[in-house]
């Protein structure tokens, strides 16, 4: 079990959980990709492609223990929700896209969690 006096392994396994977050994300975004738009590559499926791609690379820096890792995965997917056209498609009302809000605000806390206990444990 883990206490609050081990930090590192509280954040190891918080890490973990991030990556998962992530790696989730980017299996949402290749549902997307597939499901949006069946007839012929578009810019829209481009754009999920590319988003899964971001989401895949942000969870393989931060598996590998990079600091800054943390700020670029709070900083993705604000930037995709306010830049992206999700609200302009049919997924309005699903509960499919509630769900993958739901999934980037826990992805945008955790990282700014980690970001903050990995930078005041160096100041230490």
């Amino acid at each position: 079990m883990t206490s609050v006096r081990d930090p590192a392994r509280m954040n190891g396994r918080i890490r973990v959980m991030l990556v998962s977050l992530l790696v989730v994300a980017a299996g949402a975004q290749l549902v997307r990709f597939v499901a949006l738009c069946p007839q012929g590559f578009s810019g829209i499926r481009a754009s999920h492609l590319g988003a899964a791609l971001a989401y895949v690379v942000l969870a393989v820096t931060i598996a590998a223990g990079e600091r800054w890792g943390y700020l670029a995965a709070a900083g993705y997917p604000p930037i995709g929700e306010l830049l992206g056209d999700h609200w302009g498609m049919s997924l309005r009302d699903s509960p499919f896209l509630i769900a993958g809000i739901v999934v980037d605000l826990l992805i945008v806390l955790t990282a700014l969690f980690l970001w903050r206990t990995t930078t005041a444990a160096r100041r230490r």
